[in-house]
């Protein structure tokens, strides 16, 4: 080999060390990377997130209210998130690199829908559905007096 050959060996591998240490202290030892997840939403206050369950999808699934939340993992606490004790995530005021995303007709993915109740006119509850590709808008009603 000559030696340019074995200088542009030589730089790689120093390199493809220098980025693997760098990923690893940044994404091991420091934490710095960002999460996305569901937390609760109040479908009074706002437009939350609906999981719809197939009628053949059996009984392990459940329709939950939700908001997305993007949040740097190194500002949520550590829990078992088997046992089920695990607080929702929240961003707390001016906290960096953390975003609550509701519901609207631009973020509909597959098999959600949009729910808000409104309070106001007494349980009134308005979707909105995505049917591939195509956005509907449904209001149903529940008005007691």
């Amino acid at each position: 080999m000559d030696k340019k050959s074995k200088a542009l060996i030589y730089i790689f591998i120093v390199l493809t060390i220098a980025l693997f240490s760098y990923g690893y202290n940044k994404l091991v030892i420091k934490h710095d990377y960002i999460v996305h997840t569901h937390t609760a939403c109040d479908d009074t206050q706002y437009s939350c997130f609906k999981t719809t369950c197939a009628k053949d999808s059996g009984e392990d699934c459940e329709e939950e209210v939700y908001a997305k939340i993007a949040k740097n993992i190194k500002n949520v606490d550590l829990c078992d998130q088997y046992s089920g004790t695990c607080p929702d995530l929240t961003c707390e005021p001016n906290e960096p690199n953390c975003a609550i995303t509701y519901c609207s007709e631009d973020n509909l993915e597959d098999g959600e829908t949009c729910v808000k109740t409104d309070a106001a006119e007494g349980g009134g509850e308005v979707t909105v559905e995505q049917n591939e590709g195509v956005s509907t808008s449904t209001a149903t009603s529940s008005v007691t007096e």
